[in-house]
């Protein structure tokens, strides 16, 4: 068997890799290629044959005895058929340049097509299609692709089962160029579209054809033959016999495998389908979903042409898609609006199990999980997988925030007061432990009817107090735009502190969008294309002071009063402008947490929602954070830091009870008093003394 190397820990949102860039450069595919080095290996035929499944490997045994369509009159056919119709081109290419090897792949495949048997037209199949000269849905111009059936008149990555990368018959099959492109080729293959593993040929020295084998975790290539040319040595035949068979299994298997979809059908999610067609699919009825069979049953269609959210713009590690779906559970129901996801985790704590948590201490703002099931995945590779169903939860703050009319802004704060709240009793927890959010961003903060919701907890931190960390992925995690500074800095351990920040640059980027100034310079703090370090500096530069913070930001139209709610989440995130900006970096534990005071928040929301100057103003998820703080006088106490071993429930919930007392009078005073003007807000939090400036790359 095939030696596998060894698992590291997995990033869900590698910071290296740039894959939504303005144009695809040859500088751009070299530093795709040379950040995943480690990503690949070679392996011979048979053991990548195998990775594939059994189905795989029993058609390779018959192909490799050359029985029923790899029967040598069939595949001395094709290679005759391939080599009249190049000589009918005329072609003037030199012979082992891009531009032969183009041609004569593109006749290949037609020979190959023109030769299956009939009975193979009548179901599904799949297409070869030239876009070396035709550019795919995102305007990107792989050499070929063998498309699902059906979907032959679409050239969109969704629908690939095979992509093509060719080059001259100097250049190595594992140079920089070549890997670089194909490595694009597998993460826009994946992007819209879950799949179990992605397949890749290539063409380069000596006119050896390649194949790539991408799942979860890594790539192996092999070699499978060469391509046909004109007067071949009998060595060079069979190498030109071998690579026929091998593109030949590909028209059987691909099709019987579901074209490697996660939902295995000629457009995958596309189709309408049923739990019980996904591929894997184990069903989980935990307590936090309800259990209920009958869902095995239902059609589910998804919405739009793409997933809307997700972590899927990366080749490796975890990915997930995020789909609106339409249930459908018979005539006698009506269809119900839901949240399709699909991910593969880190090899720690399903998205499910977080949920389970989550809902179990009374989070509020959660949606309800309606359904869970485990995707199996046995193989080395490999990474588990999970299918969640989700009630809807609307529309993304941002979207919320652009249509709501300049007079009703102070909903904006009320929600986000339900955002904090939920972070807050997450952070909290209960006597058995406490969870971290861990990617807030703003397609996870959603609002539907006026209600808050926090969804995607797949990249939570669960912690319980007798036990370890007990991440649901490894390393940096979150979305990039909206990552603290420490997250930035690569400081692994999180707090509540660096989702509150996150929550703050959610509003700071919902401003922006709708009042700020939206030029090149502006825009580059939202930027998820920089790598880590260039995002950290200008972050650094960005919230030195309050004064460049809005400086950047150019909010001149923004109300007033949001503006000054602003301000004060700025005070709250950054209490010591200029200082702890770099401080946040001295030291892995947050130095922000021993001071944090939840009902400093409550008051920055109601100073906020008093300068609307109305006393009539209905704040519902305001008066709960309040009331959760009056009743949790120990809320303030959270402490999700690195060595919590010898932090017992009665330190953590316990408090000191008359500052706690204090702190709440303060919230429900200042919530009364109409004419609080937010500047004047005392910040009173001591950070402690050892920070210092850091040299930042």
């Amino acid at each position: 068997r095939l030696p596998l190397p060894e698992l590291k820990a997995v990033e869900s949102t590698p910071h290296h890799i740039q894959t939504v860039v303005s144009s695809y450069t040859a500088s751009v595919y070299a530093k795709l290629a040379t950040a995943f080095t480690n990503k690949l290996s070679s392996a011979p035929l048979d053991n990548i044959i195998e990775m594939l499944g059994e189905s795989w490997k029993i058609e390779w045994d018959i192909a490799k005895q050359r029985r029923q369509l790899y029967d040598q009159t069939n595949i001395e056919n094709i290679i005759d058929d391939c080599l009249e119709s190049f000589k009918n081109l005329k072609s003037t290419a030199k012979i082992g340049s891009e531009g032969y090897h183009q041609q004569m792949l593109t006749e290949l495949m037609k020979s190959i097509e023109h030769n299956l048997p009939a009975d193979m037209n009548d179901g599904d199949r799949i297409f070869w299609g030239d876009t070396h000269r035709g550019p795919m849905n995102n305007r990107r111009m792989p050499d070929g692709v063998l498309l699902a059936s059906g979907t032959s008149t679409r050239r969109e990555w969704r629908n690939v089962a095979v992509v093509f990368e060719l080059k001259d018959d100097k250049r190595n099959p594992e140079s920089n160029g070549l890997m670089g492109q194909l490595y694009q080729n597998f993460i826009d293959m994946a992007r819209d579209q879950p799949r179990r593993y992605q397949l890749g040929l290539t063409i380069s020295k000596d006119s050896d054809i390649h194949v790539h084998l991408c799942m979860a975790e890594h790539v192996y290539f092999a070699k499978i033959g060469r391509l046909p040319f004109p007067q071949a040595s009998a060595s060079h035949l069979i190498e030109i016999r071998a690579a026929v068979a091998f593109l030949l299994l590909l028209y059987v298997q691909l099709p019987k495998d579901g074209y490697g979809f996660l939902v295995p059908k000629p457009h995958g999610i596309y189709n309408s389908f049923s739990m019980t067609d996904i591929h894997g699919r184990v069903p989980i009825y935990t307590d936090a979903a309800l259990v209920d069979r009958d869902l095995d049953n239902a059609v589910i269609s998804v919405s739009n042409d793409k997933a809307f959210s997700g972590r899927r713009r990366n080749a490796f590690g975890a990915r997930s898609w995020i789909y609106k779906a339409i249930l459908r559970r018979g005539n006698d129901n009506p269809n119900l609006a839901h949240i399709l996801k699909f991910q593969f985790y880190a090899h720690a704590l399903s998205e499910a199990e977080i949920f389970e948590r989550v809902l179990s201490i009374g989070v509020p703002h959660v949606p309800s999980l309606l359904h869970s099931s485990a995707i199996t995945n046995d193989h080395p590779a490999g990474l588990p997988g999970e299918i969640l169903l989700i009630e809807d939860c609307g529309k993304s703050l941002g979207s919320f925030f652009a249509d709501l009319p300049a007079n009703q802004s102070y909903k904006v704060i009320d929600i986000i007061a339900g955002y904090f709240h939920t972070l807050l009793a997450a952070a909290n927890g209960d006597e058995s432990g406490y969870v971290l959010h861990r990617d807030i961003s703003m397609n996870n903060l959603l609002v539907k009817d006026g209600t808050p919701f926090v969804i995607d907890w797949g990249c939570g931190l669960k912690v319980l107090y007798k036990d370890k960390r007990d991440p649901s992925t490894i390393c940096r995690v979150g979305t990039a735009p909206y990552m603290g500074i420490r997250v930035l800095d690569g400081k692994l351990h999180r707090s509540l502190m660096d989702d509150l920040e996150s929550l703050f640059l959610v509003l700071s980027h919902c401003l922006w969008k709708k009042y700020g100034k939206t030029d090149k310079d502006s825009a580059d703090m939202w930027d998820s294309t920089s790598d880590q370090s260039s995002l950290r500096n200008m972050r650094c530069h960005w919230l030195t002071s309050e004064h460049s913070y809005f400086k950047k930001m150019g909010l001149s139209k923004c109300p007033p009063a949001l503006r000054n709610f602003a301000a004060a989440l700025y005070k709250l995130v950054i209490p010591q402008a200029g200082i702890l900006i770099y401080g946040l970096m001295a030291n892995d534990d947050d130095p922000r947490l021993p001071e944090f005071k939840a009902s400093q928040w409550a008051d920055a929301f109601a100073r906020s929602i008093a300068e609307y100057g109305a006393s009539n103003i209905h704040t519902p998820y305001l008066d709960k954070l309040v009331d959760y703080i009056n009743t949790n006088p120990g809320c303030d106490n959270v402490s999700p830091v690195a060595d919590i071993s010898s932090v017992s429930r009665k330190q953590r919930a316990g408090g000191d009870m008359e500052e706690s007392q204090g702190s709440t009078s303060s919230v429900t005073r200042h919530k009364r008093r109409m004419d609080e003007d937010v500047f004047e807000m005392e910040d009173e939090r001591r950070i402690r003394s050892k920070t210092s400036h850091i040299s930042l790359e």
